[in-house]
């Protein structure tokens, strides 16, 4: 498959939510339309969907979805895994069909390395929860911490393979910061990475032994 990006050879546009809607609707047609463009024009329109998906507030997504796209929930994440994915198989030669499913499950191959992977880390999560409260009410700081190192261990391991639930995945919500906070349009008081950065800060000032203002 080509190296080019189908997002750079796009006509010109404000990249408001409206315009991204009606381009993202523009390229599922394409794709539908025109088997020997399917692909880019897929790949397309996931890059727009996450895009989107990153201006959108939080909680609001399918909604949003819902009320301006022309395609269902389920076209739309094939969409966005496709093009977050599409590097890692060799998608040459496959119908869009063949592409998402591929992606939808691992090769037999991916499949032993993933069980492998989540039973060492079942193992490992085990001992980090020993001696820990059932009622969360009860847990301590670092019951607390342990838990979070366990969600984000499961969620990195299911999203390197290509299978995490994009709207319930703690790497997918770093990803989508990583474009906000870049873009500078992250919400200082919800955005991990400024919390790192404030994390950070706060760390070498107490380093320096400097008085925080």
């Amino acid at each position: 498959m080509s190296k080019h990006k189908p997002g750079q050879t796009r006509g010109a546009g404000d990249n408001s939510l409206a315009d991204l809607a009606a381009r993202i609707s523009e390229a599922h047609r394409q794709a539908m339309r025109h088997a020997g463009e399917a692909m880019a024009q897929a790949i397309a329109c996931g890059e727009m969907l996450l895009e989107a998906k990153a201006k959108v507030p939080h909680g609001q997504w399918l909604p949003w979805l819902r009320g301006n796209i022309a395609f269902g929930e389920r076209s739309a994440q094939g969409y966005m895994r496709l093009a977050q994915r599409a590097d890692r198989i060799d998608i040459a030669g496959l119908s869009l069909r063949d592409a998402l499913k591929r992606l939808a499950a691992p090769r037999r191959h991916w499949r032993e390395a993933l069980d492998a992977e989540l039973e060492l880390w079942i193992a490992h999560a085990e001992t980090l929860e020993i001696g820990r409260p059932e009622d969360p009410r009860d847990w301590s700081h670092q019951d607390a911490q342990n838990c979070a190192v366990i969600i984000r261990g499961f969620d990195s391991i299911l999203h390197r393979y290509g299978i995490c639930e994009p709207d319930d995945c703690t790497v997918c919500d770093y990803e989508r910061d990583e474009i906000l906070h870049r873009d500078g349009k992250c919400d200082p008081n919800d955005c991990l990475l400024c919390y790192r950065e404030r994390e950070a800060n706060t760390q070498r000032v107490a380093d320096s032994g400097e008085v925080s203002p």
